[in-house]
């Protein structure tokens, strides 16, 4: 039971109230001792190691710039490795090269230019 359950103090006790199945019958009322947690809710274990695993994932790189910051504007070459900068430039000529015009137009406006003659030499 996934769901909040209603519960009712009747008589100095706590009460699970009856509640509908999804086939349309009904389930008993049940009767619980105080501070009683169903088992649905009760929340998952989780190990040392596994909550700071999850913690380290979520913290942010040091002397790197806030997310936000970092999409938002272009990469600048100020502090930046001679091989990082070398790469920038080698990533920013790909782009261009494959925004540059397509092969096959230089090529078909040069067949326009060919003609071909029915004789043999």
């Amino acid at each position: 039971m996934a769901t909040a359950e209603k519960r009712v103090v009747r008589d100095g006790q706590t009460f699970i109230a009856a509640t509908r199945r999804p086939d349309g019958t009904y389930r008993k009322e049940r009767r619980v001792r105080e501070g009683y947690v169903p088992q649905d809710e009760v929340e998952s274990y989780e190990s040392r190691g596994a909550r700071r695993t999850r913690e380290i994932a979520e913290m942010p790189v040091a002397g790197a710039p806030p997310k936000a910051a970092a999409s938002q504007t272009a990469p600048s070459t100020e502090g930046m490795t001679k091989a990082q900068k070398k790469n920038a430039k080698r990533k920013q000529k790909r782009q261009e090269k494959s925004s540059a015009p397509d092969g096959v137009e230089s090529v078909t406006g040069a067949m326009a230019d060919v003609s071909v003659s029915g004789k043999k030499t």
